[in-house]
């Protein structure tokens, strides 16, 4: 599902793995000691290697056009997926209206019902 704002931006949701998608930055939720040990932060790690942090920061104030975010917090954490989706999805929108140039975000979600909340908070905006 894809919407695009009014000056060609795009918000898109995807069912998919976020590891194996092309973009220029993924977004993960850390914890407080910044450790990838489980969840979405232990799949970039793995896929990425021990660099990736360093080499994901310098490409994205280099090159940032495109940001892909998993559902932050909703899993071990047990955060809201509804609230996790209307926060996200609004902060989103304003974030690309102030002038970023990202161009593109993605809100990569691992299953189905991850992915119908986000689609319909998205459709609702």
């Amino acid at each position: 599902m894809e919407k695009y704002l009014a000056d060609g931006k795009k918000l898109q949701c995807l069912q998919d793995d976020i590891t194996k998608l092309s973009v220029d930055a993924i977004v993960n939720a850390a914890n407080e000691q910044l450790a990838h040990g489980g969840g979405v932060a232990k799949a970039i790690s793995k896929a990425g290697g021990r660099l990736v942090q360093k080499q994901s920061t310098e490409w994205v104030k280099k090159h940032g056009q495109s940001i892909a975010f998993p559902a932050i917090r909703t899993g071990i954490f047990g955060y809201p997926l509804k609230k996790c989706a209307e926060i996200m999805i609004s902060e989103s929108i304003e974030f690309l209206k102030s002038g970023s140039s990202v161009k593109h975000i993605i809100f990569c979600l691992f299953n189905q019902k991850a992915y119908d909340t986000f689609v319909e908070e998205l459709s609702g905006k």
